[in-house]
């Protein structure tokens, strides 16, 4: 019941800071033409950081994450 409760809570928010993003960026000088490279950058450190850590559990097991045991 309380996974439920917190995926209710937590689903929006991904689409309301894209909203809001975007709405921030629609200002008159407010767009950075960098916003693309720093999403494409940090997507990237995302997947990177996946394959790593899935790679660290498949090899070590939860000893590779001791803030999680």
């Amino acid at each position: 019941a309380m996974m439920i409760g917190l995926s209710l809570i937590t689903s929006a928010m991904s689409p309301l800071g894209d909203a809001l993003t975007i709405s921030t960026l629609r200002r008159p000088g407010a767009f950075d033409p960098r916003y693309g490279r720093v999403r494409m950058f940090g997507s990237a450190g995302f997947i990177a950081a996946v394959l790593l850590g899935g790679a660290l559990f498949e090899r070590y097991g939860m000893s590779a994450f001791p803030w999680l045991a």
